[in-house]
């Protein structure tokens, strides 16, 4: 039997959101192998198109939803779609994520800061906030964030991500503290190293601006990246059965 089928004999309802490709797109696919039905959360594009239909072909009850996640506008239409075709969520994996901009802190560019912090974390409050009503008396629910070694440890030129990602396990501490008697829990994980599109953008920002740049480069070419299906495959009992006595807790899979 499987994770979903073990907790309820009622299918269960994720929405995962940068799902297009890397780590995103082996969650929601792990849950899909699982049993359940997963909503797809990414901005619009050709490649999210095509991440959708393969899983879609694949698995029963996939659904996507374009969204912006640094557009306060598009964060407000997407949470009532949401809201209007569906009784309840049974999990979130916020794992959507942007890097940039790459810069020593005080060259930083100004919208690209701006950007990092909202895609990063404040997007994550609004959705949680305008979804509220199909987390709260539904039953049991489970949010989970993808953090960063990066939000307890500074990175030369990764300002915005790095305050971010601190704040955004803060956040997940927050959450559990204060929800943890309407059946919410909340827990963070660290995934590590992983070969994504971030990665990428990381080995083609400016070395000039980016002391570490050859180490990544290196992490690449020599190997060293986790493959981002080993990491989903990894993070799934927590993301499908983390306990409230887990809850507030911060992860790195390195260590599962």
């Amino acid at each position: 039997m499987d994770l979903c089928q073990t907790m309820v004999a009622e299918m269960k309802r994720f929405l995962v959101t940068g799902s297009s490709r890397g780590l995103g797109l082996s969650i929601a696919t792990h849950l899909a192998e699982h049993g359940c039905e997963v909503i797809m959360l990414a901005r619009l594009s050709p490649h999210f198109e095509e991440s959708y239909q393969q899983l879609n072909n694949q698995y029963k009850h996939i659904s996507k939803l374009d969204c912006d996640l640094s557009d306060t506008m598009e964060i407000d239409r997407t949470v009532r779609q949401i809201m209007d075709s569906n009784d309840r969520l049974d999990g979130i994996v916020f794992n959507a994520g942007v890097i940039h901009p790459v810069s020593p802190i005080l060259e930083a560019n100004d919208t690209q800061w701006e950007e990092n912090i909202h895609v990063n974390l404040i997007s994550i409050q609004k959705m949680t906030k305008g979804l509220m009503p199909l987390l709260v008396g539904t039953g049991r629910t489970r949010i989970t964030t993808i953090s960063s070694g990066a939000a307890i440890r500074a990175v030369h030129s990764w300002s915005a991500y790095c305050v971010a990602k601190a704040g955004l396990e803060m956040w997940t501490k927050c959450l559990a503290e204060e929800y943890q008697t309407h059946d919410i829990s909340a827990i963070s994980v660290a995934p590590g190293i992983v070969d994504t599109g971030m990665q990428e953008d990381i080995r083609n920002s400016d070395p000039d601006k980016f002391p570490s740049h050859a180490q990544f480069v290196d992490f690449h070419q020599s190997g060293a990246l986790s493959s981002s299906d080993d990491v989903a495959k990894k993070l799934m009992p927590l993301i499908m059965e983390h306990t409230m006595e887990q809850s507030g807790s911060r992860y790195d899979v390195r260590d599962l």
